[in-house]
């Protein structure tokens, strides 16, 4: 058995056995121009690890990640101290978590956000 996923110029192929995958690569090979690239790691957005029990796929973005590796690098060379941030100014939670009205209201004021005027309210 073998599955292959194509998205435009780029292939995936797995296959139940090593033999059965390196006779599909010859025949695509006689057809097309090719490049292994070796085990996967990253393809549209998904992060691949692999396993022995088989591969993890989860959604962390790669560009997060880079940025995560950047950032421990300077705080290891003592170039950036990390500091705890206390919940009530992590203002970001406007966005992605639903809060107490006080403390999205709080948020909200803090952004310079108003209330649009009453002639355009729920106006679409």
């Amino acid at each position: 058995m073998a599955y292959l996923l194509l998205y435009v110029d780029d292939i995936i192929l797995t296959a139940s056995s090593d033999e059965l995958r390196k006779s599909i690569i010859s025949l695509l090979s006689l057809e097309f121009a090719m490049k292994d690239l070796g085990h996967l790691s990253y393809f549209l957005g998904i992060n691949v690890t692999r396993h022995a029990s088989g591969l993890f796929l989860s959604q962390r973005i790669k560009y997060i990640e880079m940025d995560i590796h950047f950032v421990r690098g300077k705080v290891a060379r003592g170039q950036v101290r990390v500091l705890h941030v206390p919940s009530c100014y992590q203002i970001a939670d406007i966005f992605t978590k639903g809060l107490p009205l006080v403390l999205f209201e709080d948020f909200r004021d803090s952004l310079s956000i108003q209330r649009p005027p009453a002639s355009t309210a729920g106006v679409c």
